[in-house]
C-alpha cells in the first residue's frame, strides 16, 4: 500500500530533477554562445515603484508594468494588449529586449498595442491565469483580457513582426 503512494512522488521528483538539469545546461550553453559581455545585474524594482519597465538602451517601446492599469488602458483605447512575461534571470528575455524590441519596425508596430512587461517572479497569479510556463512568453490579449495570440520563446525582429500581425488580425 505504501509503495503505491511513493511511486508517483518518485516519478515527480525525477522529472523535476531532469527539468532543472536541462535548464542549467541550456543557460550554460547560452552563456558560452553569447557574443556580448554579460550585463551587470539590475536591482529589483517592484511594479509599484515604477511606471515603465526596464529596457535595453535605445528601446522606444512604451512599456508599462502595471498589468491591471494596462488592461484598463487597452479597453479605453480599444487596442489589443501585448504582454511580455519575463524574468530577470532569463537570458532570452534580455535578447528579446536587445534585438527585437529595439528594431524600428517593431517599435512602430508596437504603437498599435498597449504594451506591458510582467515579471513572472513577482506576478505568479498572472502566470497561473494565463498558463505561462516558459520565458519569454508574449501574450496578445483583447481589451477584456482574453488571449488572441501567444508567442513562446525568442523571435527575431522580422519573425516577431509576423506574430504582431497575426495578433492584430485576431483582434476584433
Amino acid at each position: 500500500m505504501r509503495s503505491a503512494f511513493l511511486w508517483p512522488a518518485l516519478v515527480l521528483f525525477v522529472v523535476a530533477a531532469l527539468l532543472c538539469a536541462g535548464c542549467a545546461r541550456q543557460q550554460t550553453a547560452e552563456q558560452s554562445q553569447a557574443s556580448t559581455p554579460e550585463q551587470p545585474e539590475q536591482t529589483a524594482v517592484t511594479e509599484a515603484q515604477q511606471t515603465e519597465a526596464p529596457t535595453a538602451a535605445g528601446v522606444e517601446v512604451g512599456w508599462l508594468t502595471d498589468f491591471d492599469a494596462a488592461l484598463a488602458k487597452a479597453g479605453q483605447e480599444n487596442k489589443p494588449l501585448m504582454v511580455d512575461f519575463y524574468s530577470d534571470w532569463c537570458g532570452w528575455c534580455g535578447k528579446l529586449d536587445e534585438d527585437t524590441y529595439s528594431d524600428p519596425d517593431v517599435q512602430s508596430k508596437a504603437e498599435q498595442f498597449v504594451c506591458v512587461k510582467v515579471n513572472g517572479d513577482a506576478r505568479e497569479d498572472l502566470l497561473y491565469r494565463y498558463n505561462i510556463d516558459a520565458y519569454p512568453t508574449v501574450l496578445f490579449l483583447d481589451e477584456e483580457g482574453h488571449e488572441i495570440h501567444r508567442v513562446v520563446g525568442y523571435r527575431g525582429p522580422q519573425e516577431f513582426l509576423g506574430e504582431m500581425d497575426a495578433a492584430l488580425a485576431n483582434f476584433k
